[in-house]
């Protein structure tokens, strides 16, 4: 085709045309699979799940085809955390409603155990004054008979202490004699409750001569243990025995 100012131009061939229209549509096409495919092993790696494409895409769509079928992921390790945080929620829910249904019950069995200790170291600090009131009584150095037992009662002051002294009887031989000492008070203060037991050899040093250090351990030894604690119904005892004796006596 010759224009006007002796240009000469050349029409492609159709044919030729629209071959390479039908292998740019082949390539992108292909190119669309491709991308499609390696989705699909990505996802199935990770372990998720993805919708594929409902149609083939059109030229020039092939670009936009990761963004149009980008997979839903839904991590394993992030169910299975999910669920124990649920079920860990449960049993907390569990717990406390266990706790809410128990607390009135538990705070009644409290509180009537503090008020039977309260009343029964009432009744210990009321014979620890009149046992220590008896004891007083009993003149430095001299141990009394018992005359129903027959064990030697004596009161031991040193230091500012006053102990009850409660040896076994004279016949009873001497390596083996025994005394159980009762600590009633410091000065012109009573012991409080509870009170306790120390036994010891008849020769052996009494806790008042002890290093407040050895006191101090021994008195946390019984507090630990309670094997030496003194009952209300032994603080009863005891008082009876002095009384007795002195009333014997003096």
């Amino acid at each position: 085709m010759r224009t006007s100012k002796g240009m000469t131009i050349t029409k492609p061939d159709g044919k030729l045309r629209g071959r390479g229209q039908n292998l740019t549509t082949l390539r992108q096409a292909h190119l669309a699979k491709l991308y499609a495919g390696r989705a699909l092993r990505l996802g199935a790696r990770r372990g998720v799940l993805s919708q594929p494409a409902a149609r083939l895409p059109r030229p020039g769509e092939a670009g936009s085809l990761m963004r149009t079928t980008r997979p839903r992921a839904m991590s394993t390790r992030d169910d299975s955390a999910a669920s124990s945080r649920a079920e860990l929620a449960a049993e907390v829910a569990c717990a406390l409603l266990i706790t809410s249904a128990l607390a009135p019950v538990a705070g009644a069995l409290s509180l009537g155990a503090d008020i039977r200790r309260s009343r029964e170291r009432h009744r210990q600090d009321v014979l620890i004054r009149k046992l220590w009131a008896a004891v007083s009584r009993i003149p430095a150095g001299a141990v009394l008979d018992d005359p129903v037992t027959g064990s030697r009662v004596s009161a031991e002051r040193d230091r500012g202490f006053l102990f009850l002294g409660i040896a076994d009887p004279l016949d009873h031989p001497d390596p083996e004699a025994t005394v159980a000492r009762y600590m009633l008070g410091y000065w012109a203060v009573q012991a409080r409750p509870p009170l306790y037991r120390h036994l010891a050899g008849v020769h052996d040093m009494s806790p008042a001569r002890m290093r407040w250090q050895q006191r101090e351990r021994l008195a946390e030894f019984n507090a630990i243990t309670s094997a030496a604690e003194v009952t209300t119904e032994e603080l009863g005892g005891l008082l009876e025995q002095v009384t007795r004796t002195t009333t014997a006596h003096l």
